[in-house]
C-alpha cells in the first residue's frame, strides 16, 4: 500500500507532534521516583482533569478513530452505544468502587481481588489480564495505528507496530504513571480537537446533518431488533452489564489512573468527567 499525498508541511507537523509527545513525557519523568508509588502511582498527586483526560484518552485510541468509526460507517449509529451504555457502568465506578479502592491504597485490580477472595483469585485475574492485554486489546491497538501509517507514510506494518510501541515505552518505562497521564492529557486535546474537525469537515461534505438523516434514515437506530446479525439489542444491553462493568469498574488500564489522584474526590471527579 503507497501512502496518500502528503506536502511536506503535513510531513513536518507529524513528525513533530510524534517527537514532541515523546520529549514531554520524558521531561514530565525527570522528577526522581524514590518509591514505588511515586512510578506507579504518580505520587498521589494526579488532578481530577488530568484523570478525566487520560481516562478519555486511554479509552479512545487508534482502533476507535479505525475500527468503531468504521463499523458505524458500515452498520450506523448503533455502534454509539459501545460508548453511551458507559453511563451506567461510570456511575458505578464513581459511587461504589472507586471510594473502596481509594481508602483501601490499592496498587492493583489483582491486589483488590485478593483483599475481598484470595490470592489464587489475584493470581488468576493477573495472568487472564495480562495474556488478554498484549493478544486483543494491544495488539489492536497497535494493528489499527499502524495501519493509519501504513496508509498515510507507506510504512509497512510491521514497522509501523514497532514504532508506537518502542515510542510509547520510552516515556512509560522511565516515567511511569505520571508520564503517562501527563501525555494521556496532551493527547486527550488533539483527539478531541482534531476529531470535531473531521466531523464538522465530513459534514461540510455531505451537504450537513439533514441531508444524512434524509439520505440515510436506516443508519439512525440508537437501537436494532434482537436478531440482528451484530448488533442486536440484547447483546448491546448484556454487554453494558458484563464487560463493559469489567472494562470501566475493574479494569488495570482505566483504573490505574484514578488510584494515583490527590484526593478521593479528585478521582471521583475524574470519573464523572470521562463519563
Amino acid at each position: 500500500m503507497h501512502g496518500v499525498s502528503l506536502s511536506l508541511f503535513d510531513i513536518v507537523i507529524f513528525v513533530g507532534y510524534f517527537a514532541a509527545v515523546v520529549t514531554f513525557g520524558v521531561m514530565v519523568a525527570r522528577k526522581e521516583k524514590r518509591t514505588s508509588r511515586e512510578y506507579f502511582l504518580a505520587g498521589d498527586r494526579l488532578p481530577w482533569y488530568v484523570i478525566g483526560a487520560s481516562l478519555t484518552a486511554s479509552n479512545i485510541s487508534a482502533e476507535h478513530f479505525v475500527g468503531m468509526i468504521g463499523s458505524a460507517y458500515a452498520v450506523g449509529l448503533v455502534v454509539a452505544n459501545m460508548e453511551w451504555g458507559n453511563w451506567y457502568t461510570y456511575s458505578l465506578l464513581v459511587w461504589v468502587f472507586l471510594p473502596y479502592y481509594m481508602r483501601s491504597g490499592l496498587f492493583t485490580m489483582p491486589e483488590f481481588l485478593e483483599r475481598r477472595y484470595n490470592r489464587t483469585c489475584r493470581y488468576i485475574y493477573a495472568v487472564t489480564t495480562l495474556v488478554t492485554y498484549i493478544t486483543a486489546f494491544i495488539a489492536a491497538i497497535l494493528y489499527a495505528g499502524s495501519l493509519v501509517l501504513q496508509a498515510l507514510f507507506g510504512i509497512p506494518l510491521v514497522y509501523g507496530i514497532l514504532l508506537l510501541a518502542v515510542s510509547t515505552s520510552i516515556y512509560t518505562v522511565y516515567g511511569g504513571l505520571l508520564s503517562v497521564a501527563w501525555t494521556d492529557f496532551v493527547q486527550f486535546i488533539v483527539l478531541f480537537t482534531g476529531g470535531a474537525i473531521i466531523t464538522m469537515l465530513g459534514l461540510e461534505q455531505v451537504g450537513g446533518f439533514s441531508t444524512l438523516l434524509t439520505e440515510l434514515p436506516e443508519k439512525f437506530f440508537v437501537y436494532l431488533p434482537a436478531n440482528h446479525p451484530q448488533f442486536p439489542f440484547v447483546g448491546m444491553v448484556g454487554t453494558v452489564l458484563s464487560s463493559s462493568m469489567w472494562y470501566v469498574c475493574t479494569n488495570q488500564f482505566l483504573v490505574h489512573c484514578c488510584l494515583g489522584a490527590r484526593s478521593e474526590w479528585d478521582a471521583r471527579m475524574g470519573g464523572v468527567f470521562v463519563g
